[in-house]
């Protein structure tokens, strides 16, 4: 089964949103790639191409940041096999691997790699499977280059690997078995090719991380704690950051907080991450994950807090943190997630509602004061 190509683009979407990066847009020109050389080839269906091609790096969706190959495809797999759609299940698994079995001639260690092994041995690429390997090496997210560039580009970012050069013939191949069928070049097809195969964009760095906090940020830990007792804003979902004027100590507590046997018995566990900005390392934010829900968690705190630097606020950037940290709640095992805000602090609210919460109810907080508004948001399409 397949999406509608409303439903496949819908999905790229909401998968840029949980992890921005260039893989969108290349994922775009797969589809585009593969739609056009697909229309040019008797009894290839070229809407189906054009949807395998846009879906084939769904499982990038995994979590903010860059995925490494195993994991985006067999999560891609797993994703798509939850939803019905086993054909792009099946180009998610294939189109990484060019030499398909003959890529496995070592003994995995990573059960993700274990279970990819298992279904390309069982499985022999058809034409869809090949035109999403020969598309994904001619799409980059500026446009579509011959060959030749696209695996100078990737040998720049990942440096030589075993059976690249193996790899690059089979390419060929198997483009010139889809040129025989087309009567004509690939190139043809592919908008505006002679000019973007001349651009040599530098590697894109991510603007933003959302990361565990460590050392090499402790400079901007602590002036990000500075700002916050400085204005005399609420410091939410930073632990105990207020506390500390030593960064190592705030990540010891971090670090305790993640382990039941070293948490105290009036709290729970949690995992903390801090959006840090890529050019200049500076803490924008914070979000800390509670495992589960206490009392007052349950009643007031919620599973999740969050805070942005007054001066980057109205951003976007807890929208991001947000929507980035709920595929970890669903990696935790939780099902929906309580986030609470103080009613009337309409930056919160927009935030929670952008990222699916559902208004449940309005709570009066004795000890703040304050009445909080409750939302759930579920994660069945994190899971």
């Amino acid at each position: 089964m397949l999406p509608t190509i409303d439903d496949a683009l819908k999905e790229l979407e909401i998968a840029g949103g949980i992890n921005p990066g260039p893989w969108t847009k290349h994922s775009e020109n797969v589809g585009i790639a593969a739609r056009n050389i697909a229309e040019k080839i008797p009894g290839m269906d070229a809407e189906k191409a054009y949807i395998l091609g846009l879906l084939h790096d769904i499982g990038r969706r995994i979590k903010f940041g860059p995925v490494d190959i195993p994991t985006h495809v067999y999560e891609g797999y797993k994703y798509c096999m939850k939803k019905g759609w086993d054909e792009v299940a099946r180009i998610c698994m294939t189109h990484s691997y060019l030499r398909m079995s003959d890529e496995f001639d070592y003994e995995p260690e990573s059960d993700n790699e274990k279970e990819i092994k298992k279904y390309v041995l069982n499985c022999e690429a058809d034409d869809y499977d090949r035109l999403i390997q020969l598309c994904d090496s001619l799409a980059t997210d500026y446009g579509f280059v011959i060959l030749e560039k696209r695996f100078v580009d990737v040998t720049r970012r990942y440096g030589i690997m075993d059976g690249y050069i193996n790899g690059w013939e089979i390419a060929f191949d198997i483009k010139e078995h889809f040129e025989e069928q087309m009567g004509c070049s690939i190139y043809d097809v592919l908008p505006d090719i002679g000019k973007t195969t001349l651009l040599t964009p530098k590697p894109w760095r991510p603007p933003l991380k959302l990361i565990c906090p460590t050392m090499e940020y402790a400079d901007a830990i602590q002036e990000y704690r500075k700002v916050f007792l400085e204005s005399g804003d609420s410091m939410d979902g930073c632990g105990y950051l207020r506390r500390y004027d030593n960064s190592q100590d705030w990540i010891d507590e971090i670090h305790a907080l993640e382990h039941i046997e070293t948490t105290p018995p009036n709290w729970v566990t949690c995992s903390q991450f801090i959006l840090v900005r890529t050019e200049d390392n500076k803490m924008l934010g914070s979000i800390q994950i509670r495992h589960h829900l206490n009392d007052f968690l349950g009643k007031f705190g919620g599973h999740i807090g969050y805070s942005v630097c007054p001066s980057e606020r109205r951003k976007g950037y807890a929208t991001q943190m947000l929507r980035s940290i709920l595929p970890e709640c669903a990696a935790l095992g939780i099902d929906k997630v309580l986030i609470t805000c103080i009613q009337g602090n309409e930056g919160s609210k927009r935030t929670i509602l952008k990222n699916g919460g559902v208004y449940e109810s309005t709570v009066y907080e004795p000890e703040e004061g304050v009445y909080l508004e409750r939302y759930w948001i579920d994660l069945s399409d994190y899971q």
